[in-house]
């Protein structure tokens, strides 16, 4: 018995022409008894047939968007469900020019110590990479994970003191060159607050900055220059045991290593100590009640001082310093977002200038 198979057809020649417009003009000859011809392609960088076109009914074609680099093209005719060989040719695609202007980018540092970089987007760019180092070193890390498509990155890590950046667009392997922008990042100032107690004593509190190593402390009295009480102050607050008598300033600034943070200072008055008749007696502690509310709300109430015009609110987390929560309190307090874990609430008495002491009262906050 006779068994007939069907032959083949015949493998294309196939010819590939890059065109100025960076497409590639794909075309074959004709084959006898083809139904159609599938194209696919392979790039240098890639190990697997990229399907162009599956069922091709001409005999030419045009890839639009052929990859950077040596591109192989292949083609096969399609005979009943009996395949060819492939007919095969290759080009290479020379990389479009990508630049980058550094005169473009800008470098600026947010209030809290991150650094804003953004810059335009470089013609025929695929990604973006930004680089880092200390200004007067010179090794570069690249800060950012991974490749960016957006023309923007906010680098949350970057250390203190002078900062230089520079941003290099990309295509494939290629990347463009560049020239560095700098930046500087500081301290935030220290949220001071100054209050003359009945003592005589001037008591300086401050919020903690972040980085911050040290904090210093300083005065200026009225018509003099600062001076310094405190170089290496820490836990958020301060005793000028002997204030000079009359307005004063007092600032705080923020330090770590050579870095060293601005200042916005407070203004008090120090009262001279009082001969004979005390016109304003001492203000004790009010008591000073916390309760936690079922909307997780902290309620602070407290009994009134005599003499005392207004009342301040505070809360201290653990391990933390006192902050403020109102200047100029009556009747109670809500405290309406307070966190969670062991938190302290006090109340301060007011007159003036003039602040009573204070007993906290401690709260667990789930």
């Amino acid at each position: 018995m006779s068994v007939f198979v069907d032959a083949p057809p015949a493998a294309p020649t196939l010819s590939a022409t890059t065109q100025s417009n960076g497409t590639v003009q794909l075309s074959w000859n004709a084959i006898t008894g083809a139904q159609s011809y599938e194209l696919v392609r392979q790039s240098a960088d890639s190990t697997t047939l990229e399907v162009l076109v599956s069922q091709w009914y001409g005999t030419s074609f045009v890839d639009a968007a052929p990859p950077d680099g040596n591109v192989v093209y292949l083609v096969r005719a399609l005979e009943g469900t009996t395949y060819s060989a492939y007919g095969s040719a290759s080009v290479y695609i020379t990389p479009p020019a990508i630049a980058i202007s550094n005169s473009s980018v800008t470098a600026t540092t947010l209030s809290d110590q991150t650094v804003h970089l953004d810059w335009n987007a470089a013609t025929n760019a695929t990604s973006y990479n930004v680089f880092r180092r200390v200004a007067g070193t010179t090794n570069w890390t690249q800060v950012n994970s991974q490749p960016l498509t957006d023309t923007e990155f906010v680098d949350a890590t970057s250390p203190l003191g002078s900062v230089e950046y520079y941003v290099t667009a990309i295509r494939g392997t290629s990347s463009s060159s560049y020239n560095t922008t700098s930046a500087t990042v500081g301290l935030a100032n220290p949220v001071v607050t100054a209050e003359v107690e009945t003592s005589g004593e001037v008591t300086i509190t401050w919020d903690t900055v972040n980085n911050a190593a040290r904090y210093s402390v300083w005065v200026k009295v009225a018509g003099g220059t600062w001076t310094q009480l405190s170089s290496n102050a820490t836990g958020g607050s301060f005793v000028h045991t002997n204030p000079t008598v009359g307005t004063a300033q007092y600032a705080v600034k923020a330090h770590n290593g050579t870095v060293v943070s601005g200042f916005t200072a407070v203004t008090v008055n120090v009262p001279a100590p009082s001969s004979g008749t005390t016109t304003l007696p001492p203000f004790g502690a009010p008591v000073v009640n916390a309760t936690l509310q079922s909307d997780g709300t902290v309620s602070i109430t407290w009994g009134e001082v005599e003499d005392a015009t207004r009342y301040s609110v505070w809360y201290q987390e653990a391990g933390g310093s006192w902050v403020s929560l109102s200047s100029n309190a009556t009747g109670g307090f809500i405290h309406t977002t307070p966190p969670s874990g062991t938190v302290k609430y006090t109340v301060k008495a007011h007159n003036g200038t003039v602040a009573s002491s204070f007993v906290a009262v401690t709260l667990s906050i789930p």
